[in-house]
């Protein structure tokens, strides 16, 4: 079926433009794959390839091509325009012909009836012609999920308590998955289903810890980075909880075919606790120099490839809401900080400073948003407007990399300064 069609056109092109854009813009940067302390920008990346791929860019230099290989139902639409003008024709026919009210009304329920007949079979023809596209987002959000294996890390002697990852967890995830669905809902007045889908695209957890990230937590205290890998996974839980009810509320049986993607986080912490068992690390991974190769390729290509195949339906013109994307933006950079800095408070025996420290690596989650956002656009559960906004706020959280360690390092000191201070009170005179 992909040899013998376009679609074997669109792989390539997703392919190939993607990783592409990825390099150039690391070679712009200067910054090398395999240096664990340099910052990759994936999003960005595929953020760019899909602008290039899809309706904003190709789609209106080759409207046909585009319709035809990605959309499809271009029989159907046509079916459905003529429909259109020809009950528009008709309407004036009637009111030439002095219709009564009664023979009106008549006419436009026939009219509508006959109009969502054709709109049905439309989207069903969309859905059908666009099963492949799905099928292989479906494969690379799994494998990029899984690459997150290389990137676990923890040894069982810095295994902290329960509390402190289920409290830390749980409010980074309940706090910005809230705060987003209430804004929708009662604001921007979007369905139910569509703001839970965002709300927990928003609430996941991160897909790995950064090597800067683990130090700053193993540095607050012994076993933090253990312990907030252990919320993020928390987080993670809450958020495919809330997946699985609307993806089952909107598609039935369907819907858990569909999430099944998601179930690849799962499935890589199993392959780390295996990993780690079968060959117990001698160097902890926040001072390692190089990553993963799994989580180069990820980097690289996968998640690229996965961004720019998510917004491929995405016009950036058309689809830009500025009020989603506000609250979006928003929510993703603070909301998780804020709600693991309020976790980690909850649980007693940490100053405001150390919480705030703790709970920067939290917002390492730009792949996992970005990755629930893909899901959601081609179960048809978001919007392009909110899906847009989503995947706006993914690529937020990967450029201001730099600010959070910025602040990490400035959290530092005002902790050490005041620590020297309380030391010099203490001393007698």
């Amino acid at each position: 079926m992909i040899v013998n069609s376009p679609w074997w056109i669109v792989f390539s092109a997703l392919a190939i433009v993607p990783p592409l854009c990825a390099w150039l813009l690391r070679a712009a940067r200067g910054t090398n794959l395999r240096d664990a302390s340099a910052i990759q920008w994936p999003i960005v990346s595929g953020l760019i390839a899909g602008f290039l791929l899809g309706p904003t860019f190709a789609g209106r230099l080759w409207p046909q091509p585009y319709e035809q290989w990605v959309i499809g139902g271009t029989t159907q639409r046509q079916a459905l325009t003529a429909l259109v003008s020809r009950q528009g024709a008709d309407d004036l026919a009637a009111q030439h012909a002095r219709y009564s009210s009664a023979q009106l009304q008549e006419l436009h329920q026939k009219q509508d009836e006959e109009r969502k007949a054709l709109e049905q079979e439309l989207s069903h023809a969309r859905w059908l012609h666009q099963r492949p596209l799905r099928l292989f987002i479906m494969s690379i959000v799994t494998l990029t999920f899984i690459a997150s294996s290389h990137g676990a890390f923890g040894r069982r002697e810095e295994r902290q308590g329960w509390s402190a990852p289920l409290s830390i967890g749980a409010w980074s995830a309940v706090l910005p998955g809230a705060v987003t669905y209430t804004a929708m809902v009662l604001t921007l007045n979007i369905p139910n289903l569509q703001a839970l889908m965002a709300a927990a695209s928003l609430g996941i957890g991160p897909w790995l810890w950064t090597a800067n990230d683990r130090k700053v937590a193993d540095d607050v205290e012994h076993g933090g980075a253990r312990m907030m890998q252990t919320a993020g996974r928390v987080a993670t839980v809450c958020a495919m909880v809330a997946v699985m009810w609307a993806l089952w509320s909107s598609h039935q049986g369907e819907g858990l075919l569909l999430a099944l993607p998601f179930c690849g986080l799962p499935l890589a912490w199993m392959l780390s606790f295996f990993r780690q068992r079968r060959c117990e690390r001698k160097t902890r991974l926040h001072e390692l120099v190089e990553k993963s190769w799994l989580i180069v390729i990820a980097e690289a290509a996968l998640v690229p490839v996965m961004i720019a195949t998510a917004t491929f339906k995405i016009d950036w013109i058309l689809h830009f809401a500025f009020w989603p994307i506000l609250i979006i933006l928003i929510v993703s950079d603070d909301g998780r900080w804020i709600g693991a800095y309020i976790g980690s408070m909850l649980t007693g025996g940490r100053s405001g400073i150390t919480s705030l420290r703790l709970a920067l690596g939290s917002m390492n989650a730009s792949v996992t948003q970005a990755a629930m956002a893909a899901g959601g656009v081609y179960s048809e559960l978001l919007s392009p407007e909110v899906a847009l906004a989503i995947f706006l706020g993914a690529a937020l959280i990967e450029v201001t990399v730099p600010v959070r360690r910025s602040l990490a390092e400035f959290l530092a000191r005002q902790q050490m300064t005041t620590s020297s201070d309380k030391t010099d009170d203490e001393c007698p005179p």
